[in-house]
């Protein structure tokens, strides 16, 4: 695996070990219009599901030579308004590395993994300071 997909599995983990959180607060069981029933959550901006896949048969397993579980047993899906799917995971149990089906970066990721807030010191203070001092000194000599 590359280094930037590495990143990527990591940042989507990230969202999905948060998401999970949200939603055992916040959603709410619903069905789905052709399937079984899973954890559901709506607003303005997002339409957030997770569910747990049925278990494919032994019958359709040996005919299409299937692994246990191939298809994933949770799916995880993040719909933003405006822009469709921009999240889609499955994995097979609880912890485990997930499978990235879709995964569109975006503005959206923020609002689940806040962006870092710029760092301050004391150093960069003087720093800042002190090139906002020449900067000042510099538009006086042209001035003069």
């Amino acid at each position: 695996m590359t280094p930037k997909a590495k990143a990527k599995l990591a940042r989507a983990t990230r969202i999905r070990d948060i998401v999970l959180r949200f939603m055992r607060k916040h959603a709410r069981w619903d069905r789905l219009t052709n399937g079984p029933e899973a954890l559901k959550y709506q607003d303005r901006a997002f339409l957030i599901i997770l569910s747990i896949q049925d278990e494919v048969s032994p019958a359709l397993r040996k005919r299409f030579d299937l692994p246990l579980l191939s298809q994933g047993l949770y799916m995880l899906e993040i719909w933003e308004t405006g822009n469709g799917k921009v999240l889609n995971l499955i994995w097979n149990s609880i912890g485990a590395t997930p499978e990235i089906i879709t995964f569109r970066r975006g503005t959206w990721e923020e609002v689940f993994i806040p962006g870092r807030p710029r760092s301050w010191s004391p150093w960069q203070l003087g720093y800042e300071f002190a090139a906002l001092t020449r900067r000042r000194r510099r538009e006086a000599k042209i001035r003069d």
